[in-house]
Order: structure tokens, then C-alpha cells, then sequence
């Protein structure tokens, strides 16, 4: 009896050192990419405001308004699409009179959306929306409306920087990268992923130059931990 414990005591110990000497060893790189953005397009809103006593009459005015703007912009090349004018917002109108606050009656407001792929229209199009008289206009904001696959380029540009990147310090180290343990376009990786920092590399990236006037930088990281192995045991 005692015989086989001692047996059973030996095996688990040699499956315990088996398992040490097995333990998976990591590399943890970040991937960069970035791209200069030029803008081809531009997008803007403007407000009207209408308040008196009769909401139906005030409402009838402000959509006069709306629909007068929205032929402008069509006139001026702005695609339908690119038009949205739906958001509205109703709420009572009061005035402090005597020291007592009295409802007038209503304020109904409603705002102009659109996106312009002419930018060079900007001047002329400024123009006619301000003689429109709206009660608010927004800055002007340049934007790219490739952006969101120029992002999922970029992402893929910097994955493949990651693996350069992993290869060429495990090279030095006289090692090979394994198989890919965790990816991230900017999440933290799981904690145990850095818990033996005996047995992990990181890289960093370092800061890319600014953007030149007219154009702005769009940068993606992403954070990729592969396996790492020695050459001898790839070669075997």
C-alpha cells in the first residue's frame, strides 16, 4: 500500500516538472500604422426658432423655413441624402414678469443636418444659409468619408507591423514566433497574460511626427501576444 502512494507521489511529481518545463513562453508587441488624411468633404447645421402663443402657427413657420433651406442646399449640389432635418424640439416659453413667471406660450425648434462633398462651395453656400437668418449655425467640420475603411486598413497594416515586429526581436534573442495567444485593437489583454514578465518581451511604439497643415493623422495600435520558441525546438 504504501508502495503504490509512493509511486502515485513520484508520478504527479514528474507531471508537475513536465508541465513546469512546458510552460508556454510569450512575446507581446504593439502594432502601429497611420495614415495622413486628407478631407473631401464637410458638414454643418443651422437652427431655426420660432416662439409665440400658437404652436400649430409658429411650427407652420419654422417648417417654411426648413423647407426653403432644404431647396437651397439641393440648388447648391447637396445630395438629398445628405440632408436630414427631422430633429425637433417643443417646450414651453415663460417670462419672469412682476416677480412672477408666466407661460407665453411655446418655442419650437428645428435643425438642419448636411454633409458637402464640394468643399470649394463652402463660400457660396455660407452665404445663402446665412441670409436664411437662421438662429444658430454650427462651425464648419471637415471630415473624410472614407474614414471608416481607411481604420480597418490601417488596423490590418498594423497587425502585420506587430508580427515584424515580434519576428525581428525574437530573432535576436535566437528564438521564433508560435502562434498567435491574444489580439486587441486597444483593449487590455487578460492579466494573466502578464503574469510572468521573467518570460515576456514588450515593444512600444513611439510617437509619429505631427500632421502637415489641411490633413489630419488617423493612427491605429493594436496589441498582439504570440508564443515563443527556441530555433532547436522548431527545427525538431
Amino acid at each position: 500500500m504504501f508502495h503504490i502512494k509512493l509511486v502515485g507521489f513520484i508520478a504527479l511529481l514528474v507531471i508537475a516538472n513536465t508541465a513546469s518545463a512546458q510552460a508556454v513562453r510569450t512575446i507581446a508587441v504593439t502594432g502601429e500604422a497611420t495614415h495622413q488624411v486628407t478631407p473631401d468633404a464637410f458638414k454643418m447645421h443651422f437652427t431655426f426658432e420660432r416662439r409665440g402663443e400658437d404652436l400649430v402657427g409658429i411650427k407652420q413657420k419654422v417648417d417654411d423655413d426648413v423647407l426653403d433651406a432644404t431647396k437651397m442646399l439641393l440648388a447648391l449640389s447637396v445630395k438629398e441624402e445628405n440632408i436630414r432635418s427631422m430633429d425637433v424640439t417643443v417646450y414651453p416659453w415663460f417670462e419672469n414678469k412682476e416677480q412672477q413667471r408666466t407661460q407665453r406660450g411655446f418655442v419650437y425648434r428645428r435643425t438642419v443636418y448636411f454633409t458637402h462633398h464640394d468643399i470649394d462651395a463652402f463660400d457660396a453656400l455660407i452665404e445663402q444659409v446665412s441670409a436664411l437668418k437662421p438662429q444658430q449655425i454650427s462651425q464648419l467640420e471637415l471630415i473624410n468619408t472614407n474614414i471608416e475603411k481607411i481604420k480597418r486598413e490601417l488596423t490590418n497594416e498594423a497587425l502585420k507591423d506587430a508580427r515584424e515586429k515580434a519576428k525581428e526581436m525574437a530573432k535576436v534573442m535566437d528564438m521564433e514566433v508560435g502562434h498567435v495567444m491574444f489580439m486587441s485593437d486597444g483593449t487590455n489583454p487578460p492579466e494573466h497574460m502578464f503574469e510572468s514578465r521573467g518570460r515576456m518581451l514588450m515593444a512600444t511604439a513611439s510617437d509619429g511626427s505631427p500632421s502637415l497643415p489641411g490633413e489630419n493623422t488617423i493612427r491605429t495600435q493594436v496589441e498582439v501576444v504570440f508564443e515563443l520558441f527556441t530555433v532547436s525546438h522548431t527545427k525538431r
